[in-house]
């Protein structure tokens, strides 16, 4: 029986800080099923490629995991 819950994570490049989130999760939420709204989002300044050029998971910050779904990311 797993009871790990699985949450959706959006990773977004950008310099506009926490308050652009917010801005985007609204707007998410207005347009999508709350099943589709990510639970977090991880601003970043670029993604992480692997050398063939594919986004390298492994890479990803992962400090989201310790706030909760309120929390701003």
């Amino acid at each position: 029986h797993n009871t790990e819950r699985k949450m959706l994570v959006a990773y977004v490049v950008t310099t506009l800080g926490e308050e652009f989130s917010k801005k985007l999760r609204n707007q998410l939420q207005a347009r999508l099923p709350e099943y589709m709204v990510p639970h977090f989002f991880v601003l970043i300044d670029k993604l992480p490629l692997k050398e063939n050029g594919k986004v390298d998971r492994n890479q990803l910050p992962k400090q989201f995991l310790v706030k909760t779904a309120t929390d701003s990311v």
